[in-house]
């Protein structure tokens, strides 16, 4: 084959030859993308480089065109290999590019293959497609060729910061690897949270033979610290809520010295609920009693009936003569029995209706006081309309006014039905880069309890996290509002795809905006853009006008 020469005037001074077909190149452009190419002898002392590889000859002339900063053509078909090659030659500008490509479409069926061929063969690691495998783990470890990656591979990709993944999926996988592995498959084991697994999950990972204790330590260390955390808000929880009723009494005697309600009105209204939550508690008390004794009775009659049976059984054996006898007459009873089991039954039942009524009437009674309550106070209106700012909204007033986090301040309460990665009150820092989602779980929701400020909403905005589009991001919820966490308005509902994508951020009218609501909950009602049941948003934040009582 005859040599071919770099072409004059064209700027290219340097060949690659590759299986045998050559391709003119720059050799100050690729030197200038390419480490590795600056590093080989021939970048001095030679104008030619001989190269063979399995690649595709086409795929390689657009890696070269790519590493010299040229236009080149970018497809599902060649960017894998156009990774590889950038990677093998250190073309980082290439490799980000390729790889923002492939977060977009990714294969990952296709990366694990590469990932296996290059573990198969002995090849380093491959960062830029661990990236891709770590972004999409929760698809990747479904895979059957996942578990052939060597276990330093597994650990890189588990530790990579955007990984993502079900820690139900990842406990399983753990379980199989240890089968396979023994106890060296305890290096994966830092990476699981048994804070989010099942109680029968952590026994059994706990306590399997395989596991080297040492590998968790860490994590049970960060258990302990979130366990005393949540027993110390119970205990919290537990002074500040108190008996219902008792705060019901509570809340009477401060309306009684309020000011703003003439003395017969609040004198006439007050007896009357007094009278009212003292029904309540008596008939509460007595049917929590009632309970008891039917559930006493029950037990009785089934004990004896089945005592009756037993004795049935013995004489049978004894004297098969007075077996009928017996039978007959145990049959008689056994239908009393019955009735009379029935009959305390349906009173049980009756009981436990009535109760509920008991419940709802004081919930009635809570939503009056409330109502009476805030009459008597002088409320401070504060307008916070939507202006253009979708970030400037009455989460942002309330932080800037407690100088920090408005859940952490203790100015609203921030919770949420589950969470998986970071908590809930963090979407209320506006300007936060990471994101909170939850588990996988139908209904999910994050709720904004403004305590004793009231708020009415006629915008909100939302804001994506930074995967792309077909990650779990938002496409159907409805907002609400509530005063009493039982009766929910529906605020605004919407079922559209506008939020599927990275860092998205939408700003939406209220179709109904009437109302002032202590509660304000985002809740997910349809699957995401992934398919599953994660809520998951970096920013939620609200507009209208905010009230809040003054002292």
């Amino acid at each position: 084959m005859a040599e071919t020469t770099p072409q004059e005037g064209s700027g290219n001074d340097f060949v690659f030859d590759y299986n045998s077909t050559q391709i003119p190149i720059s050799k100050f452009k690729f030197a200038l993308y390419s480490n590795k190419f600056r590093t080989l002898p021939e970048f001095i002392a030679s104008t030619t480089l001989t190269l063979t590889g399995e690649i595709p000859f086409a795929t390689f002339a657009e890696f070269v065109k790519g590493a010299q900063g040229e236009p080149f053509e970018l497809t599902t078909e060649n960017a894998y290999d156009i990774l590889c090659l950038s990677e093998d030659w250190e073309t980082t500008t290439l490799s980000q590019t390729v790889l923002n490509f492939l977060n977009n479409t990714p294969d990952c069926e296709k990366i694990v293959q590469l990932l296996s061929e290059r573990n198969k063969n002995g090849d380093t690691s491959s960062p830029s497609l661990e990236e891709v495998v770590a972004r999409h783990l929760d698809v990747a470890i479904q895979l059957p060729s996942f578990a052939n990656f060597s276990l330093s591979t597994l650990a890189r990709i588990f530790a990579n910061p955007n990984a993502i993944v079900n820690q139900h999926q990842l406990y399983n996988f753990i379980m199989s690897m240890f089968e396979k592995y023994g106890q060296s498959a305890s290096v994966l084991a830092p990476y699981l949270d048994i804070r989010k697994l099942t109680p029968e999950e952590t026994e059994a990972f706990l306590s399997n033979s395989n596991l080297v204790n040492s590998f968790v330590n860490d994590s049970l260390n960060a258990t302990s610290l979130q366990l005393m955390k949540e027993n110390e808000k119970l205990k919290q929880k537990e002074a500040q809520t108190g008996d219902i009723l008792n705060m019901i009494l509570e809340r009477i005697e401060m309306l009684e010295a309020a000011q703003s309600l003439t003395k017969d009105e609040s004198d006439s209204d007050l007896k009357e609920l007094s009278r009212r939550v003292a029904v309540i508690e008596s008939s509460h008390d007595d049917s929590a009693h009632r309970f008891e004794e039917l559930e006493i009775s029950i037990n009785t009659i089934q004990n004896t009936f089945k005592n009756q049976l037993v004795d049935v059984e013995k004489k049978a054996h004894k004297d098969v003569r007075k077996t009928n006898k017996i039978v007959n007459g145990l049959t008689r009873k056994s239908v009393a029995y019955d009735r009379d089991i029935q009959d305390l039954k349906t009173e049980q039942t009756s009981s436990r209706n009535r109760v509920s009524d008991l419940v709802k009437s004081t919930n009635v009674l809570r939503n009056t006081l409330i109502e009476m309550q805030e009459k008597s106070r002088v409320v401070k209106t504060t307008n916070i309309p939507f202006d253009g700012r979708s970030f400037n909204g009455v989460l942002k007033h309330l932080s800037d006014e407690c100088h920090g986090n408005v859940h952490t301040k203790g100015e609203v309460i921030i919770t949420s039905s589950t969470s998986d990665h970071n908590e809930a009150y963090q979407v209320a820092d506006m300007g936060w880069s990471d994101f909170f989602f939850t588990e996988n779980k139908i209904n999910q929701w994050i709720s904004f309890n403004f305590k004793d400020r009231r708020v009415k909403i006629l915008h909100y905005t939302i804001k994506t996290h930074k995967f792309p589009n077909g990650a779990p991001h938002l496409k159907s919820w409805v907002v609400e509002g509530s005063n009493d966490e039982v009766t929910w308005t529906e605020l605004d509902k919407r079922a559209i795809t506008v939020l599927n994508g990275a860092n998205r951020f939408q700003t939406f009218p209220c179709k109904n905006g009437e109302g002032k609501y202590r509660l304000i909950r985002l809740r997910q009602v349809g699957l995401n853009a992934r398919g599953d049941n994660i809520l998951a948003i970096n920013n939620f934040e609200m507009f209208g006008q905010l009230f809040t009582p003054e002292e």
